[in-house]
């Protein structure tokens, strides 16, 4: 795009943007190619689904390089062609579609540009010969010596590569040679779509990339999260990719090196131009060091658009707007308003340029007039012209200033420029040469290495250094005048040198009557007639470029016009497509904004008409200029040349070159004739009959093409559009490309799989294919209705990406200061040094720096500070910036420290930051990482909390203290002066703010102890730091993330031992309960058959027993045998019960012991986990001491954790255990399934009892304050029922349990009952809840598991409810709930009456769900009746007769599904009236019915019944129908070739194809007799899904086969269940948690215990609600069942609110009573969180 300098402007402003590209070379040391596996994950840490291809970026540069040596000839430049291609696919390579876009015809506003460049392409190669002949002429003749001349070579026209050409022609056919050879042979080709548009596809190649990113985007199959990445060097593609509104788009180029050096073009030499050339001479002058640059291979980089969003988002925000505010509506217009500073198809204006600031320029005043024009820009790439004309008249009026600025800034730079060329020319030597160069051995001589030198040498060869530098200039004079007088030219005095000696001898001496000779400005321009900066500007500048008079006011509204129909048309080519191929702008220069006033009222008309492109070989006229008449057809070459063409005016020669105050020619208008489009088609109609049948093949506009391998899954679908008779266009099923959507037809030109394909290329790395992999056809992009607009909006389902910028990051000074991410993860590989490597600083670098400038005070900082390489304060400079290696890639800023520059600044005072790993916190600028900067260890540790206390660096204080310095804090907070001046100047220690529970240990361990700064007067007091930090200041790596890890290692070493052992228990506890409970109800349903309400009801009557169990559990520990045995017993019953349970899942013994196995595990499993639940996590809780109680704290951080690591891991691996695993002949491998958790909870007691000589026990308290509550509510009842007149009346009945139990016995009960009474709606949460693992894995059990190459079990769905607990309980807690308050009050019960609306909504949702799995649901015959699907050759007469003889039905049994009464038939055949028998008496049955003809005339019939009902496991089941006398096996094999089921060859039986966890639907069957796999003669493809059943009908010639389905397929996605457990798992986190924090907060505190209880007797009652309903099949359907859930649910909350709006919370209540139930309640271990009683997978 013609945006000069605005790449380096965008990534000066937005440096984060630019990622350096990872990347495997291609090429070892030796220069040879190596492979690159480009199957492995992406280096960059990031996978791209589509890489585009802009191919004319690529083509350019491999065939005219400006680099390196030119290639020989076009085979060579195609293999660079495909080398670089290659090496773009292995940066990124992408996983589903690589698109190579070829420029093709452009539009006719694109031509206008082309041709320009074409031209002046031609002009230049000539100027530049006759320029290196005039120099070659003129230095032969002063006799200098001249290599020889080049041999005439055939010179490479790069204006060939415009569509039309040959060369085109060639390279399109290499591309796809190119195309199939890597489908064919590179693995990361075989199953990704390749489209190609070469350059007989009209349009410009970025455009049609585009083009096609919207078509696809606009149709429902498209991916909303593609990850996009397009190869292409020009800035309009930054443009491009935001127009798109792609979340995740992202552009691939080129590293823009500048100044790279060039040879010569006579002599071939480095360092000098060709004006400065002298021929061998420069050769003489280089000396033995000389070495040639080396050319390097250039690296890449990627521009991230996203990053770029959130930079303009920052950027473009505007508060308080009139209207609604749209940021991708904002991001359009600043697209748009981008066109002002220059496009392809547009002049800039005069008063824009990038360099000046224009585009900040134009941001600052459409920020400022958006507020006046109360709208946007654009829309849908149109453009509201009204308010257009409002920001160019505000341009408009700073017109006249930016010019003169203009003016005064080239006069400052041509100012320096002149004393720049003085300076050199004052120098010795050639132009550009130093004046002087130091001798080798001298001090100031550059070294190839460190040198370590003493004192005393440094200053000897400094003192030599001197006097050789005295010396130079007379002998250097000396030298010159021996060699004047050598080649006769002269004696010394009268040739002296212009920089001799000025004297009496010299003639160049200056006179005083003359003039100061001005240094001459080769490079000066011409004069300037226009001046911009002088009044009349307008007037001249119209007269100049456009020959109008000033006063032509109406001509600047028409230049104006055109302009803004231009900046219309560029919208819509950029959003919508071309609007017109014949449209352009028809002037050569820009107006000014100030003409703008009247555009307003302006009304495009380019898109009146429909319009059509050139064709390749009339935009080569178009474009061309004579001088590349070459590239067309003879006869057309003649009306370039010949005097009486009718268009030969279109061919100048010669033209000028207006610089319009520019300095080069390229930055020029060239000033051609605009092609008059309806004369030179009228002139080419009379050449066209001379076409030759290829060249009017190069003339025709041509498709797009689409290539895919043979491993690819619509391989088969594109091999039928030739094998089909319809030979027309055929809609794509996007199911099979990844969301490509389009139509394909038939290609002539195609090579066939199988067949060979010659390369046409003549290279050693372009082979003959012996064998093509590759398919290709014609692509066509899909279809939209006339007039249809493409939204310019974000998809809705698009997830945003995560945040690159933090908003602590941003500095609106630009200076740099920011915390990008580096690369495309976050968890990017970074460099760091180790502990010796700081050793080795701490004692080589610290000791070296003089002691003066380690203090405090010293201004200059100290120690090891500023980044790696960095020593602040060695030179007594505190401005020296430290830093990983001091890069500043991208941006113009002083060099800083950090990782590649990624923050950190190595400066002084308390501004100072350093080194990579830096960041922000509290008040101050303050930064840490390498410790740079005075900090001191609590703001390191505590800058995630945002404290900013006091900063001091404790270690230079240190450092100086053993020095012998004292100490002095450079300054002091804010904080700590308010403290000082509020008390009289006396200073104090000020407190931190309390930072968050997880980090607040850190701090109390970490933060020093400061009694005292200075304040601004100067004064001072001592500054100590204490012994726990003291150890973490020097020697480790940042002072922050040290003293961190030490603290929470510390921290850990504090655990009591025993704990650990608790923490591993728990986790194989819970992972052996959630293992076995989660195949539970599958395995009653498969291996008991049990229904789906049966085996409801045991699954809830199972979680009854295991939720009533901890009250037995939590009475035997505190009356009975205390924690630690009821642990260790409940334990090893628990091991016990599993092995029941294991044992009973063996299929081999008899039902009845199996039965008799499976319930008395499951009951013991149920009891002992239900004892041991209310012990675990007190018994853990014990072990810790009352000093210890913010350990405890934190400990149960880590205890929950092991809870829903355990349970999450379960869930995930032992259904695939179940499930993928077969064993003792079943499918489903249960003992191995139960076995797993079965050995966890082994392994957990054995971890209990690695503890056992650890454990603090306590002894049971032999309280039982259950009974005691039982007793009082019981006497408060009674007596309140069986009252008297007489009785005293009470403001409560639990008072009248008075006076048998305390008031304080009797208030807690109020409490208790209080709680209760909101508890008991609850009871229905749980209801619903705990369906997960029976209802709602039902449901699961008919869904396609399917996703992607994933296979998920039903019972493995159930997985993200602990996933998403893991995410939501801290995303409500840290973010949610915080923003909430500031809005509304959140109460728990507020917050629990959302979490069972949600759940009812849940349920709904299920419903919703179950009516869509019914439609795919197999309906079973009525009552009484079968199904039969007859299939075979032979046909049935009438005769169809029941078993008593009478005629039932006269005529033939219909092929395919028949329903009839369950009985047996008698029947006759066809030929030979011969009788047979069926056998259907089994009602409610399918039965497959097979009649063959055989070869020998004779019958047979073949009968077997199956089950009308899905295929389990997600298997597909195959039933094989044969011949009898067929023979053999048959095979299912995968992708793999590996047999995944077998069965033999005989009719009935069948093949279950179970998919693994990673799999592709694609099976093929192999069968014969004496074979294995894929050995076996016959074969058919088949692509599995998840619960089909089908027959395989193989006929007797075995090459004829076909398939029946018998059973429909699961075709509702799993993933449609996702959005009931997202929000069932809403209601637990707000319902659940909150309740159980609720009890606790509302109880006294003797009654925690029997709250818990009375929390674990509601799931217990919500289970058997379960059973009651569910288990009973109440409700027969299930959809109406789950919308009786949700009903019920919906009713009950609404019970709950009422109750909940007349609670009155414990901290509202009389505070007479509670400060009294306080006095009297029993102590209690403070800090101590509730047990673990909960739904386990609740953190």
């Amino acid at each position: 795009m013609g945006v000069p300098a605005f790449f380096r402007w965008l990534t000066k402003k937005y440096p984060s943007i630019i990622v350096n590209a990872n990347e495997e070379r291609q090429r070892g040391p030796d220069g040879k190619k190596i492979p690159i596996d480009c199957t492995q994950p992406n280096p960059n840490f990031q996978e791209f689904d589509n890489l585009y291809l802009d191919m004319n970026g690529i083509i350019h540069p491999c065939t005219h390089p400006e680099d390196r040596p030119a290639p020989k000839n076009e085979d060579e430049m195609f293999a660079l062609i495909f080398e670089y291609i290659d090496r773009i696919f292995s940066i990124v390579r992408p996983r589903r579609l690589l698109y190579m876009a070829i420029d093709g015809v452009a539009p006719r506003a694109k031509m206008n540009q082309q041709r320009s460049r074409r031209f002046r392409a031609s002009k230049e190669a000539a100027e530049k010969e006759e320029s290196i002949e005039a120099q070659r002429n003129r230095l032969l003749n002063e006799g200098i010596a001249l290599p020889p001349r080049k041999e005439k070579e055939e010179h490479f026209d790069s204006n060939c590569i415009t569509p039309g050409t040959p060369f085109m022609a060639r390279l399109a056919d290499a591309l796809k040679y190119y195309i199939h050879d890597r489908i064919t042979n590179d693995a990361a080709w075989a199953k990704i779509e390749v489209i190609l548009s070469d350059a007989n596809v009209p349009g410009e190649g970025e455009h049609k990339i585009m083009d096609f990113v919207r078509k696809q985007r606009s149709n429902p199959a498209h991916d909303p999260d593609t990850v996009h990445c397009l190869c292409g060097a020009d800035a309009d593609l930054i443009m491009l990719g935001l127009a798109t509104h792609e979340a995740n788009f992202n552009i691939i180029r080129e590293e823009f090196v500048p100044n790279q050096p060039r040879a010569c073009e006579l002599c071939g030499q480095y360092g000098h131009e060709l004006k400065e050339c002298r021929g061998m001479e420069n050769d003489a002058d280089r000396g033995e060091d000389y070495v040639e640059p080396e050319h390097r291979e250039k690296n890449f980089i990627f521009l991230r658009i996203p990053v770029l969003r959130e930079y303009l988002e920052k950027d473009l925000a505007m508060p308080n707007l009139p209207f609604k505010f749209n940021f991708e509506r904002v991001i359009d217009d600043w697209v748009f308003l981008c066109f002002f500073v220059g496009n392809d198809f547009l002049p800039h204006l005069p008063s824009l340029e990038i360099r000046e600031g224009a585009i900040d320029r134009l941001i600052k005043l459409y920020k400022e007039m958006v507020y006046q024009i109360k709208g946007y820009l654009t829309k849908d790439g149109d453009v509201e012209l009204e308010r257009v004309q409002m920001i160019m008249c505000g341009l408009g009026e700073v017109e006249d200033e930016i010019f003169k600025r203009r003016q005064q800034d080239e006069e400052r730079f041509k100012a320096i420029q002149r004393n720049k060329k003085m300076r050199m020319n004052n120098g010795r030597g050639r132009r550009g040469a130093p004046a002087y160069v130091p001798q080798r051995g001298s001090i100031i001589a550059p070294l190839s290495r460190p040198t370590p030198m003493s004192g005393s040498d440094t200053r000897s060869l400094a003192a030599d250094a001197r006097v050789q530098a005295m010396n130079f200039s007379q002998n250097e004079e000396a030298a010159q005048r021996l060699k004047m007088m050598l080649k006769g030219e002269g004696n010394g005095n009268a040739s002296a040198p212009a920089r001799g000696p000025v004297g009496p001898s010299n003639p160049r001496k200056r006179h005083a009557d003359e003039p100061v000779a001005a240094i001459e400005d080769e490079d000066e321009g011409p004069p300037d007639e226009i001046r911009l900066f002088e009044s009349g500007w307008k007037d001249r500048y119209y007269k100049a470029k456009f020959d109008v008079s000033g006063d032509d006011v109406e001509f600047r509204h028409t230049v104006a016009w055109a302009y803004v129909e231009g900046l219309c048309w560029v919208l819509r080519y950029y959003y919508q497509g071309c609007a017109s191929w014949d449209w352009y702008f028809p002037y050569h220069y820009a107006p000014f904004a100030s003409d703008f006033d009247t555009v307003g009222s302006f009304v495009p008309t380019f898109d009146s008409r429909k319009t059509k492109p050139f064709k390749p070989l009339e935009q080569l006229m178009s474009v061309f200029p004579a001088a590349s008449k070459q590239h067309l057809p003879t006869e057309w070459q003649k009306l370039m040349t010949e005097d009486d063409s009718p268009i030969i005016d279109l061919y100048p020669v010669d033209f000028r070159i207006d610089l319009n105050g520019k300095k080069y020619a390229w930055q020029g208008v060239a000033l051609l004739p605009f092609v008059d489009e309806k004369r030179l088609l009228e002139t080419l109609k009379s050449v066209y009959a001379s076409l030759t049948n290829e060249e009017n093949e190069r003339n025709t506009t041509g498709p797009n093409r689409i290539f895919i391998g043979r491993n690819h899954p619509a391989f088969d679908f594109f091999r039928q559009t030739y094998e089909s008779e319809n030979g027309g266009k055929i809609d794509l099923d996007s199911k099979l490309l990844y969301g490509l959507s389009g139509k394909v037809s038939r290609d002539q030109t195609v090579v066939m799989p199988g067949e060979p394909f010659p390369s046409p290329v003549s290279h050693e790395s372009c082979q003959d294919l012996p064998v093509n992999c590759a398919i290709m056809v014609i692509y066509e992009d899909p279809e939209y209705p006339e007039g249809f607009k493409f939204p310019a909006v974000r998809l809705e389902k698009a997830k945003e990406l995560e945040r690159t910028l933090k908003p602590g990051d941003w500095n609106e000074r630009r200076d740099g200061q920011y915390r990008p991410m580096i690369g495309f993860s976050r968890d990017t590989p970074r460099a760091q040094i180790d502990n010796s490597g700081h050793r080795h600083f701490e004692h080589h670098v610290r000791q070296s720096i003089p002691q003066s400038n380690q203090g405090i005070n010293s201004g200059h900082g100290g120690g090891y500070q500023g980044g790696y390489g960095s020593h602040r304060g060695s030179y007594g400079n505190d401005r020296h910036h430290g830093g990983y290696n001091n890069r500043n890639d991208y941006q113009q800023q002083p060099q800083r420290g950090g990782y590649n520059s990624y923050n950190g600044r190595g400066g002084g005072s308390y501004r100072g930051g350093g080194g990579y790993n830096s960041s922000r916190g509290g008040n101050e600028q303050s930064r840490g990482g390498y410790q740079g900067g005075f900090q001191d260890a609590a703001l390191h540790t505590s800058r995630v909390n945002a404290i900013a206390t006091r900063t001091v660096d404790w270690e230079s204080a240190s450092h100086a203290e053993e020095h012998g310095n004292k100490p002095s804090p450079s300054w002091r907070s804010s904080t700590d002066r308010e403290c000082s001046e509020s008390m009289g100047g006396r200073s104090t220690k000020a407190t931190p703010p309390r930072s968050p529970s997880f980090f607040r240990g850190f701090a109390r361990t970490a933060a020093p102890s400061v009694e005292g700064l200075s304040d601004s007067s100067g004064s001072m007091t001592s500054v100590s730091a204490p012994d726990s930090i003291s150890p973490l200041l020097p020697k480790r790596r940042s002072r922050r993330s040290e003293m961190t890890e030490q603290s929470l290692v510390q921290k850990l070493r504090s655990y009591p031992p025993a704990v650990f052992f608790m923490l591993g228990n728990e986790f194989c506890e819970r992972f052996s309960f959630y293992g076995m409970k989660t195949i539970l109800f599958i395995y009653f349903i498969t291996e008991h058959q049990f229904s789906a309400s049966k085996a409801t009801f045991i699954y809830h009557a199972f979680s009854c027993i295991a939720y009533l169990t901890p009250l037995i559990g939590s009475l035997l520990a505190d009356s009975v045998f205390g924690r630690f045995k009821v642990i260790l017993y409940g334990s090893s019953i628990y091991v016990f019960g599993h092995v029941l349970l294991s044992g009973g899942a063996i299929p081999f013994l008899g039902y009845e012991l199996r039965s008799v196995l499976d319930f008395s595990g499951l009951f013991v499993i149920a009891f002992a986990t239900g004892c041991i639940k209310p012990c675990v996590s007190a018994f853990a809780a014990d072990q810790f001491t009352e000093e210890q109680a913010d350990l405890r704290a934190q400990f149960f951080s880590f205890f929950y954790f092991a809870i829903n690591g355990g349970s999450l891991l379960a869930i995930l691996i032992t259904p695939t255990l179940r499930g993928r695993v077969q064993c003792f002949g079943n499918p489903h491998c249960f003992p191995l399934a139960f076995g797993v958790p079965g050995v966890l909870m082994l392994l957990a007691l054995l971890l209990f009892l690695g503890g056992w000589n650890m454990y603090r026990k306590h002894p049971p308290s032999k309280e039982n304050v259950g009974s005691e509550v039982v007793q009082c509510i019981y006497t408060g009842a009674k007596r309140s029922l069986l009252k008297r007149s007489s009785d005293k009346p009470v403001s409560h009945w639990l008072d009248r349990a008075a006076p048998d139990h305390s008031q304080e016995m009797i208030n807690a009960v109020k409490g208790f009952c209080a709680v209760a009474l909101i508890f008991s709606p609850l009871v229905f949460f749980w209801a619903l809840f705990d369906q997960q693992g029976s209802t709602w894995v039902q449901q699961a059990r008919r869904l396609d598991g399917r996703v992607g190459v994933l296979s998920i079990l039903p019972e493995q769905i159930h997985a993200l409810n602990p996933i998403c607990v893991l995410i939501l309980v801290p995303l409500f807690e840290g973010w949610i709930y915080p923003a909430l308050r500031k809005v509304v009050r959140v109460t728990p019960l507020r917050k629990m009456a959302v979490g069972g609306l949600l759940t009812a909504a849940a349920f709904a949702i299920a419903g919703l769900l179950q009516l869509k799995v019914n439609e795919t649901m197999e309906v079973p015959p009525e009552p009484g009746r079968v199904f039969i699907q007859r299939i075979g050759n032979e046909t049935l007469l009438s005769g169809f007769h029941g078993t008593d003889g009478v005629l039932i039905n006269q005529g033939v049994l219909p092929s395919g599904r028949t329903e009839i009464d369950a009985d047996v038939y008698k029947f006759n055949s066809g030929i030979g009236n011969e009788q047979m028998t069926l056998n259907a008496s089994v009602a409610g049955k399918g039965y497959v019915m097979a009649v063959f003809r055989l070869a020998n005339q004779s019958n047979q019939l073949t009968v077997f019944d199956y089950k009308v009902d899905k295929a389990d496991n997600g298997a597909t089941r195959i039933y094989v129908v044969t011949p009898a006398q067929q023979q053999g096996n048959i095979f299912a094999v995968n992708y793999k070739n590996t047999t995944v089921a077998q069965c033999s060859l005989t009719s009935g039986s069948f093949l279950d194809i179970i998919p693994g966890i990673i799999s592709r639907p694609e099976i093929r069957l192999y069968w014969g007799n004496n074979c294995s796999a894929i050995e076996c003669p016959n074969m058919i493809q088949l692509f599995t899904q998840m619960g089909a059943v089908f027959v395989l009908h193989i006929h007797e010639n075995t090459t004829e086969e076909d398939f029946s389905l018998l059973v429909r397929p699961n075709t509702v996605s799993i993933l449609w269940s996702l959005p009931q457990y997202i929000i069932i798992t809403l209601g637990e986190v707000l319902l659940s948690v909150t309740g159980l924090e609720f009890a606790y907060s509302q109880a006294a505190p003797n009654m925690k215990s029997v709250l818990t209880a009375l929390w674990l007797l509601t799931v217990f009652a919500g289970n058997l609600i379960d059973m009651m309903i569910s288990g009973t099949h109440l409700i027969p359907q299930p959809e109406l069942e789950f919308f009786f859930y949700s009903v019920l649910m919906f009713l009950v909350m609404g019970v709950f609110i009422v109750l909940s709006l007349q609670y009155t919370y414990s901290e509202d209540r009389n505070p007479e009573i509670e400060e009294e139930m306080q006095k009297h309640a029993p102590p209690i271990v403070p800090n101590v969180p509730p047990p673990v009683l909960m739904n386990d997978s609740t953190c």
